[in-house]
């Protein structure tokens, strides 16, 4: 029986120590976890930081470059209409000079329609880029190399051309073939006198082309 107490007292005795054993290890252990859990934090959030400065930076140059594309855009398209619009006005200022040519040798005839006249309409389609020469009346009949006639009375460059002005009519596109064409007008003058208007119409879809 003392023997057996004796043995039950020693093991207690192990036992208490070895508890005490555990609790002086987690006391030692403790402060470093905690430690290592502070430093795993730390690197988490520097991980997030970096993360969302790197995206902002990336956001900022894209947008960035976004707005230098659509300015660099802008420009060339500016660039590129100021090109055309230029290059459309000599156009249109050849054909006036052609038309205004016309336009005085037939003030210098007794009569403004006449086969003669005509054919000069047919030499003016052949050496511009003109697709329909005309000799309007005063009275608005439009009269066409190939015979035809027409009446444009109404129309608003035959009205301010036969006042003695140099006219660029509004674009009109064609219902047919979809192309747009303009029409140049300019008047015939005899003796400080309006006798009537030579007109041609030209296809600016060609330019785009």
């Amino acid at each position: 029986t003392l023997q057996m107490e004796t043995d039950l007292q020693n093991m207690f005795k192990d036992k208490i120590l070895a508890c005490g054993n555990v609790l002086v290890k987690i006391k030692a252990g403790g402060p470093l976890m905690k430690n290592r859990i502070k430093a795993i934090q730390k690197y988490i959030i520097a991980i997030a930081v970096f993360i969302l400065a790197t995206a902002l930076i990336i956001g900022i140059f894209f947008i960035s470059i976004r707005k230098q594309v659509e300015k660099n855009s802008r420009d060339t398209l500016m660039v590129n209409v100021t090109r055309q619009s230029e290059h459309l006005k000599e156009v249109f200022d050849i054909h006036f000079q052609y038309l205004n040519v016309v336009a005085e040798n037939l003030g210098s005839k007794d009569k403004l329609i006449s086969d003669a006249n005509l054919e000069i309409l047919t030499s003016l389609k052949e050496k511009t880029d003109m697709e329909l020469t005309s000799i309007i009346t005063p009275d608005g009949i439009s009269h066409y190399a190939n015979g035809q006639e027409k009446d444009v009375s109404q129309r608003e460059y035959f009205q301010k051309a036969i006042e003695g002005n140099e006219v660029l009519s509004d674009p009109l596109e064609s219902s047919v073939d979809h192309t747009t064409r303009v029409v140049l007008a300019v008047p015939v003058i005899k003796n400080d006198k309006v006798i009537g208007v030579v007109a041609g119409s030209y296809n600016v879809t060609k330019l785009s082309r």
